[in-house]
């Protein structure tokens, strides 16, 4: 045998191994890297789906109380993995101080059903965005203080918030199914609105919210962005190397103006990206943003989703770029604000997540909803955010916004495998700088 021939064959027995070993190397999940999210050594681009109530579903939602049998969620990650969805965004503590019961009675159980689903979903192949604190007002009234108190080192609220941090971040960042690490959901949009009770939380006394709300309770942004620090490094403590995100939906087009006049003139873009900004304190490292289409002409006013709590409507601008949206997007205006944010989040070192994306909620067209799906898809494929989670998957609580294979929105799951596709293929094309 030629010396040649010994030096092919002897790199034919070893290249797997030397190509496992490669593999091994990387972090698990994925890595942020010159402003691009990574994963095994490549940028990442990939659609996910919101799975709100996977955990939930188990835990207890809405003060139903846990319901250990419950495992429903393993068929829907059985249908998410046919359908070559990327990843999952969810909740993984209950959304009202009521539902975190089974957590603060039984640990090990909470911490034996959670261990289920991330075991599903290192089976599956599917990628997991955790979100920790869901809801703005929970973990306060769990502790017994105001919402003020996220920016108290000391309080009982960051206490609570750093044990369940570090107890979830511990047992799972060994996993390569957890793809990064998300705080809450949608802060912003309570943060510094002018009156008394706006942004204050709400009040459910029977789900554990107290009967009463003070100025202590309303949402500003310098109690937000401290308690994002605070989560990002307690984070960190543990996991050096997976992205964390605020979970914002996106600031108001008026946040600046808000945060410093509280009146809601409408902000300069750049004071707009400068919030944007900021909202995004180290260690954290993506900008989160949710958009939603609304096929509203640009001149007509569009009511904002308010959950609840805010009722002042904003208008949708048809210039993304000097009047940011509020929640949703006019048109085709939500590929504009994806490339902005995009480019932007690449020149801050912290790459665009596009938390939730999706059609006009509670849309009783069906020829409208697919036109606006459409149109959503078109922009994500076009911009190439790297990560985008549609909302919303088998979600029983919105009947009309659920889509699984087996309801009227089935051709939905078949719309955003396709779209995923396309995602994967561009970018082997058109790799990221």
């Amino acid at each position: 045998m030629t010396r040649l021939a010994i030096v092919i064959l002897t790199l034919a027995l070893f290249s797997p191994l030397l190509c496992r070993a490669a593999a091994e190397s990387y972090p698990p999940g994925l890595t942020v890297q010159d402003g691009l999210f990574m994963r095994q050594g490549k940028p990442v681009h990939a659609i996910g789906m919101n799975y709100m109530d996977a955990f939930l579903r188990v835990i207890g939602h809405n003060g139903q109380g846990p319901r250990l049998d419950n495992d429903t969620w393993r068929a829907g990650f059985k249908v998410l993995e046919e359908y070559e969805i990327a990843f999952v965004r969810l909740p993984i503590n209950g959304f009202y101080p009521a539902d975190w019961k089974l957590y603060l009675d039984n640990r090990k159980v909470f911490f034996d059903k959670l261990d289920a689903l991330v075991r599903e979903a290192e089976t599956r192949k599917i990628g997991l965005i955790p979100v920790f604190f869901w809801t703005f007002f929970t973990l306060p009234d769990i502790a017994g203080e105001p919402f003020d108190q996220w920016a108290n080192p000391n309080s009982r609220t960051r206490a609570l918030m750093r044990q369940f941090t570090r107890e979830v971040v511990e047992r799972y960042r060994g996993s390569d199914a957890i793809w990064g690490w998300e705080f809450g959901n949608e802060y912003t949009n309570e943060a510094d609105l002018p009156g008394d009770k706006q942004g204050a939380g709400w009040i459910v006394p029977r789900l554990g919210t107290p009967t009463s709300r003070t100025a202590a309770d309303k949402v500003t942004r310098p109690v937000l962005r401290a308690a994002y620090e605070a989560f990002g490094r307690t984070v960190r403590e543990l996991d050096a190397t997976r992205p964390i995100f605020s979970g914002d939906s996106m600031a108001r087009m008026s946040a600046s103006h808000l945060l410093n006049q509280t009146n809601w003139t409408k902000d300069s873009a750049e004071e707009w990206l400068e919030v944007v900004k900021a909202d995004t304190p180290d260690p954290l490292t993506g900008i989160s943003i949710h958009l939603y289409y609304y096929d509203k002409p640009a001149e007509k006013a569009v009511a904002v989703p308010t959950g609840g709590q805010t009722s002042k409507p904003q208008r949708a601008e048809a210039d993304p770029v000097a009047a940011p949206q509020e929640n949703g997007i006019a048109g085709n205006d939500m590929a504009a604000m994806i490339r902005i944010l995009k480019e932007r989040g690449r020149v801050w070192g912290k790459p665009l997540y596009l938390g939730e994306f999706g059609t006009q909620f509670d849309l009783k067209d069906p020829e409208r909803r697919r036109k606006q799906l459409e149109g959503v898809l078109a922009a994500v494929v076009a911009e190439r955010p790297q990560l985008a989670a549609f909302w919303v998957f088998d979600f029983s609580w919105q009947a009309l916004d659920s889509v699984t294979p087996w309801n009227d929105n089935a051709y939905m799951m078949e719309k955003l495998r396709d779209a995923g596709r396309q995602l994967k293929h561009s970018t082997t094309l058109n790799p990221e700088p």
